[in-house]
């Protein structure tokens, strides 16, 4: 399994108001950072896991970046994928995601 995984997702709500939906999901810590396209939230995980959610066209963007540099432990393929099935059903589900698919 690849070290970034790509989600797409549908969410009515816009980047701010995801935020605090999201502020009670346990062990990711999230803020709202300003990119070329615009606000994007960022979440980080203890371990070195980072999320970004960002708006695109008709869509919002998932890109989950698994730790891969020195001082973190490397995840294992089944560990990436149960993190991955974490956000789907945990964290997307908090912000009432929906249309979740895997980006190739």
């Amino acid at each position: 399994m690849e070290d970034v995984v790509r989600l797409s997702f549908a969410c009515a709500r816009a980047i701010a108001a995801m935020e605090p939906a999201l502020a009670g999901v346990p062990g990711v810590q999230w803020q709202i950072l300003g990119g070329a396209d615009g606000d994007y939230l960022r979440g980080l995980t203890p371990n070195g896991v980072k999320i970004r959610l960002v708006p695109r066209a008709a869509r919002f963007g998932a890109e989950i970046f698994f730790p891969i540099g020195p001082g973190w432990t490397r995840f294992t393929d089944e560990q990436k994928r149960a993190f991955v099935e974490w956000t789907k059903t945990q964290l997307l589900a908090a912000i009432a995601a929906s249309d979740v698919r895997d980006e190739a």
